[in-house]
């Protein structure tokens, strides 16, 4: 039997005077003023996934530094004269001084969504840089997908799930072969009332690391944004909630399983999670998604009143839709 590993986190909880999770502004630094709290950034699985050379070691790197390219100021630099401060997550230039991370990131991935790039790297996302960039959220959500074809269907036996079940509960479609959604199921994402908000595609053809997974709906097209809500928070029963990262691991550990839509989360998920008397985490069992558990276990726990608890299923490369429906009856049996 698998055991379980259980990270209890409570209000009471200090650091230096701060509540666990939260970074104090640095003084005398220049923290990235695109980003409304302060936020931790994974750049070393960043610069992994994009072939971004860097180096944690050297004779001008310093404990707590990564070395990189200085981009900002030589197209060729192979003695790591830019600096990422780890703890800060904020670049520091021998030449030319502090950099955000919005501006390195213009610069080395210029094609990328910048959001997406933080909602995947980021420990958090900011909620206030949301509103910040003023986006207006649609009036009207445009929903004109086709029913799933044989292939798509196909997909989802494969992964041994219903088709059938999937659709009549969380109304699935077909993104098509052609458009923005190709190639995708479409996921519909509904607020906690039930109505259809926004919705995401799960793109099936051959994985391809220049092809995300998941595409979400723009948040000018969406009426709500979808990273402000649970996913699944509608079909939710009770006064304890099971979060995990996406859609079919929903599906997969079934009633009251909820989803941040990936591993960071905001302001506004945060305050949901808090209502319930207690909050099971359940992401993956890697390393850099049990650190953005154990972060927002410490966040919801911040706001009093839930019980969380972050738990490791120890799936190793699994993840809870990979799982048999013995283990998940197991693994609810023990957590409860």
């Amino acid at each position: 039997m698998l055991s379980v590993q259980t990270v209890c986190f409570y209000l009471e909880l200090w650091c230096n005077g701060n509540t666990v999770g939260f970074q104090p502004t640095i003084s005398g630094s220049k923290p990235d003023s695109s980003i409304g709290v302060f936020m931790a950034f994974d750049i070393i699985r960043f610069c992994q996934d994009y072939g971004i050379e860097y180096a944690t070691r050297g004779k001008i790197i310093s404990k707590g530094w990564v070395g990189l390219p200085d981009v900002f100021n030589k197209s060729c630099d192979k003695d790591f004269h830019l600096g990422f401060n780890v703890s800060g997550s904020y670049l520091h230039s021998w030449v030319d001084g502090w950099h955000s991370v919005k501006s390195w990131i213009e610069i080395v991935a210029p094609d990328a969504d910048y959001h997406k790039i933080m909602q995947e790297y980021g420990d958090e996302i900011s909620y206030v840089n949301r509103l910040n960039d003023k986006v207006e959220n649609a009036t009207h959500l445009e929903f004109n997908f086709s029913e799933l074809p044989s292939h798509a269907r196909k997909y989802i036996e494969k992964r041994k799930f219903d088709p059938d079940a999937l659709i009549e509960k969380y109304g699935l479609r077909w993104g098509g072969i052609v458009g923005d959604f190709a190639y995708r199921i479409i996921i519909p994402v509904y607020d906690v009332t039930g109505k259809m908000v926004s919705y995401q595609g799960r793109f099936i053809g051959k994985d391809c690391s220049e092809i995300p997974r998941y595409k979400n709906l723009s948040l000018e097209k969406s009426l709500v944004d979808p990273k402000s809500i649970l996913f699944n928070e509608n079909n939710v029963v009770g006064d304890t909630v099971y979060v995990c990262e996406g859609f079919f691991n929903v599906v997969r550990f079934g009633q009251n399983a909820v989803a941040s839509l990936g591993t960071s989360f905001t302001e506004s998920q945060v305050q949901a999670l808090s209502k319930y008397k207690r909050c099971v985490i359940l992401y993956d069992s890697e390393d850099a998604a049990q650190k953005k558990a154990k972060k927002l276990g410490v966040r919801v726990s911040s706001m009093g009143g839930a019980k969380v608890e972050v738990i490791d299923l120890e799936l190793g490369d699994r993840d809870i839709a990979e799982c048999t429906d013995e283990e998940i009856i197991e693994f609810r049996r023990i957590i409860g």
